[in-house]
Formats: C-alpha cells, structure tokens, sequence
C-alpha cells in the first residue's frame, strides 16, 4: 500500500474512533449522569406539589433548580463535544482540554493543560490522529495509580511538540514498563505517516514522559 494509502487510511481511523468514543461518552452521560439528575428533580417536585410553600419545599425547590441548572450545563458541554469531534474544524487543544477535564471529574488524576508559544492550526488530519493518538495513551495510562498527568502544547514557529508525562502512586506495584514494546511501534508507525517523531522516556514504577514532535507544520 502507497504511503498516501496508509496515511489517507489513518486519518479515516483516527477520526473514526474520535467519533465513535464521542457518541458512547454522550450516550452513557445522558443515561448515568444527566437521566439521574432529571429523576432527581422529578422526585423533589413530586413532593412538593401544589400546597403552599413551606420551609422543606422551599428546600425541595432550590435544590431542583440546581439540578436542573447542571443538568443543563451538562448538555450543554456534551453538544460542544460533539462539535468538536464531528467537524472539520478540530481543535487538538480544545480536544485535549474537556479528555482532561472529563479524568478530572472522574477523580482518577489531577490533571493539568500546559500551552506555550502561540497556537495554531496543524491542519485538521494532524489534529485529529495527534488526539486520536494522545487517547490511547491516556487511556493506558489511567490504568493506573497516577500522583500527576500533565500535558504540554508547545507551538513553535519551526516546529509543535506535544508531551504526556505521568508519575506514579504505589510505585512498588508497577515493576513493569506501562507501555509495551508494541505499543510503542504502533504509534511510532502511525504518527511516521505525517512526518512526527515520538520520543518515550520511562522510569519503570516511577514516571513516564512520552514526547511527538511535528517538525515544519503547515
């Protein structure tokens, strides 16, 4: 297969997953999150009624107009998600943005979006299979026990590099490399289509620092 082939193929894939994981977020979101909060407030009207207010329903009241001010909010950033995942105007940086604010609110790390330089455009199929990649890599390493998850955009004039570094909570139980040797060459071969280099510097049950760099972007 022709390298244009390949490269045209792993863009498809990329966005592919990108939007299937966007359409299963959204689907478990309505269902686990946002369909308890509406039964909740349901529940606190029930109770309410139609006979005066007193000092409990006030309660019932204020409480239901909270949960339905977050339920809306919730609805609100699950339909920006989608808008970011389902056009062709992708942004990698608001992607990266709500893939971290989402690991903070499950609780599993603290993480953090580092961004220096002035941001530009890679073009939409880098973004889309740089995200795709940074997924993956997220996903093997919320796996595990994380003390920190940072993740860095430097734009350069010349050049973009993207770093992923972690570090480990009870490193005892971590003897081995968290990403193996296949893994590596997957995401080496795939970001090779486009011209990136990735770097992966791990301290086995310590820390793990993973480093794509595009050289000369449009």
């Amino acid at each position: 297969m022709k390298a244009m082939e390949l490269y045209q193929q792993e863009v498809l894939k990329a966005q592919v997953e990108v939007q299937k994981r966007a359409f299963e977020r959204v689907g478990s979101e309505l269902y686990d999150n946002i369909g308890q909060l509406l039964s909740v407030a349901k529940m606190n009207l029930f109770f309410v009624g139609d006979s005066p207010l007193n000092a409990d329903q006030q309660k019932y009241v204020q409480q239901t107009s909270a949960i339905l001010g977050q339920s809306i909010n919730d609805i609100r950033a699950l339909i920006q998600g989608l808008k970011v995942c389902m056009g062709h105007n992708f942004d990698l940086q608001d992607g990266l943005r709500q893939r971290l604010l989402r690991i903070r609110y499950s609780q599993k790390a603290a993480p953090e979006l580092l961004v220096t330089g002035t941001p530009y455009s890679l073009g939409y199929e880098q973004e889309i299979v740089l995200f795709r990649v940074s997924q993956e890599i997220l996903d093997t390493l919320l796996d595990n026990p994380l003390s920190s998850l940072i993740v860095q955009l430097q734009y350069a004039p010349t050049y973009f590099v993207m770093t992923i570094e972690s570090s480990f909570l009870n490193t005892t139980k971590h003897p081995k490399p968290v990403f193996d040797a296949q893994q590596r060459l997957d995401i080496h071969q795939r970001l090779a289509l486009f011209g990136a280099t990735v770097q992966w510097t791990e301290a086995v049950a310590e820390t793990v620092k993973i480093t794509i760099q595009l050289p000369n972007p449009p």
